[in-house]
């Protein structure tokens, strides 16, 4: 069998740019019930056409979003969430996919990549990109959870009989382990023997959501700041120009509740204590 090679476009090229995005996006115009789909999930989590690079890491088979909405008996994170995390190969693809789109379009300055999935195989991201900025935003677990538990039903909202209750059940109960197994591989990769931060990792930025939300100007220029980068006024301009015309919500406004989902916030504070007092502490 033989697969077309579909090579990259440099961003320089505008109109080939959106000529494959439009191409793309009419592939399910005449879809109504999927292009719906789409729009729950742009509420969710909104959309934009500069990709996040967990697309690249899902075209290694790493984390598919159908695993988190996958209804099966065998729901264990060892089942599920350990299998993935031994998918080495998949940042030797990375890698690899980098490195092609590196040779037809290199940036300025540098690659900017973000995908929650890392969280799952931080050792193995850094021996692959030793020069690697890490920016690790936090945010609320109460607020986390229920939110991702919103974005996992309203992908998985055409797959599974809206009258049966067991489905929804188990993908909560996925989304919980999802979280419980991030929270630890952050603490692991973050931590000492004794618990405390580990101080020798001078390559990591930490931000609360919140501060972020308030002041994402000040935050970018902090960032810089800390690790010795030049911020311009044109790309400060550029950053202003484009919250103006992204403002959240813009995609639809993305509701959620712990009660929703059967969780409340004194049993997130005590499960994951050791990380909120690390990290989302008013004292740090």
């Amino acid at each position: 069998m033989n697969v077309e090679v579909v090579p990259p476009i440099a961003r320089s090229d505008s109109i080939g740019q959106k000529r494959r995005i439009d191409s793309l996006n009419s592939s399910h115009l005449g879809d109504e019930q999927f292009s719906k789909c789409l729009t729950r999930i742009a509420a969710s989590h909104a959309h934009f056409d500069i990709e996040e690079d967990c697309f690249i890491l899902r075209q290694a088979g790493y984390f598919s979003m159908l695993l988190l909405i996958a209804d099966d008996e065998d729901g264990t994170p060892e089942s599920w969430i350990r299998n993935e995390m031994k998918k080495d190969y998949a940042y030797d693809y990375h890698e690899v996919f980098l490195h092609m789109l590196n040779s037809v379009d290199m940036p300025k300055s540098h690659w900017l990549l973000k995908s929650s999935f890392h969280i799952f195989s931080l050792n193995t991201f850094v021996q692959h990109y030793p020069n690697a900025l890490l920016i690790m935003t936090h945010r609320r677990l109460d607020e986390v959870l229920p939110s991702l538990c919103s974005l996992a039903l309203a992908t998985g909202d055409e797959c599974f009989d809206k009258t049966n209750s067991i489905s929804e059940d188990r993908m909560i109960e996925r989304c919980c382990q999802f979280l419980d197994t991030e929270v630890e591989c952050i603490m692991k990769f973050r931590t000492s023997d004794n618990g405390i931060i580990n101080q020798s990792k001078k390559n990591i930025f930490d931000v609360t959501y919140d501060n972020l939300m308030k002041d994402p100007i000040g935050i970018v220029h902090q960032i810089y700041h800390y690790f010795n980068l030049h911020c311009s006024n044109d790309m400060e301009m550029a950053m202003r120009k484009w919250i103006l015309e992204n403002s959240q919500g813009k995609q639809g406004r993305h509701t959620y509740s712990l009660a929703e989902f059967g969780l409340n916030r004194e049993d997130i504070s005590i499960r994951y204590a050791d990380y909120i007092n690390l990290f989302l502490s008013s004292n740090n």
